[in-house]
């Protein structure tokens, strides 16, 4: 594989593709108006693809996707969020997917393997589980919320989302391998530094999760890639069980008596 390869690919080329979000990575928090501008976007793409006379080279851009090969599963290093996003909506439509001939990507984690099963088949009742299963469910919410008043707009998302046309009348991420000597962490935190959304916790995360806190030079390349992914997810398991402690109201009555009012990653608002 070249040290850097960047390229345009559509959704469809990424249904067949099991990706994996590795231990230093955030959990899904996009929000309603995240997801609702999304679903947005891609309908007036639509609109103005069939009110065009010169349709053929018209595509819609994601942001960057930026991943890094592991065998045949790909790490995600920044862009979980649209891909998780998108993933939500096809969970949405899945019962219309076969008769258009399509599937799902996999996701995957490296902890909270939970999760992927709970992505699949999204239960609502289980939105109070843990921080991630909530946004999921909101999220899962704003689309079938979008979707109410859309008729039978739900084939025609699909077949603008999922077009397999290569020259354009589809939706197209940026896609950007890294190669295989780049340090994904290391490339993570560089990627998140300067965005708002990555509260200072998250990268602080990030930054105790990096490889080369772990680096033993007694040690073999093997068994230091070893050591290092035992670490790593031993701190995420338990910076999990941190935040889930954070939501729980008890904790900040036992703090203060005043009412407190909390996110869901446990932070004070």
């Amino acid at each position: 594989m070249q040290d850097n390869a960047l390229m345009l690919k559509p959704i469809n080329d990424l249904l067949d593709k099991e990706f994996y979000i590795p231990a230093y990575q955030r959990g899904y928090r996009w929000t309603k108006r995240q997801v609702t501008d999304l679903l947005e976007d891609i309908k007036e793409f639509q609109q103005q693809v069939e009110n065009s006379t010169n349709a053929k080279d018209k595509f819609y851009c994601l942001q960057p996707i930026v991943v890094k090969e592991h065998g045949n599963k790909w790490e995600i290093v920044d862009g979980q969020q649209r891909l998780t996003t998108i993933h939500i909506i096809l969970t949405c439509l899945k019962e219309i997917l076969p008769l258009v001939g399509k599937s799902r990507y996999q996701i995957s984690y490296e902890t909270r393997t939970d999760s992927s099963e709970f992505l699949a088949n999204i239960n609502e009742d289980q939105a109070e589980d843990n921080i991630d299963f909530f946004h999921i469910v909101e999220a899962k919410k704003a689309v079938d919320e979008w979707f109410k008043d859309k008729g039978n707009y739900r084939i025609q998302l699909i077949q603008t989302l999922l077009n397999e046309d290569e020259i354009g009348k589809n939706v197209k991420v940026i896609w950007y391998e890294l190669g295989e000597h780049e340090n994904a962490t290391e490339v993570f935190t560089r990627l998140n530094m300067g965005k708002i959304p990555l509260v200072n916790a998250e990268l602080v995360k990030a930054l105790f999760l990096k490889s080369s806190n772990f680096i033993d030079n007694n040690q073999s390349i093997k068994e230091q890639n070893k050591s290092i992914r035992l670490e790593q997810a031993k701190i995420s398991q338990e910076w999990d069980s941190i935040e889930k402690s954070l939501q729980d109201d008890a904790l900040w009555y036992f703090i203060s008596n005043k009412n407190i009012k909390t996110n869901c990653s446990g932070q004070l608002i």
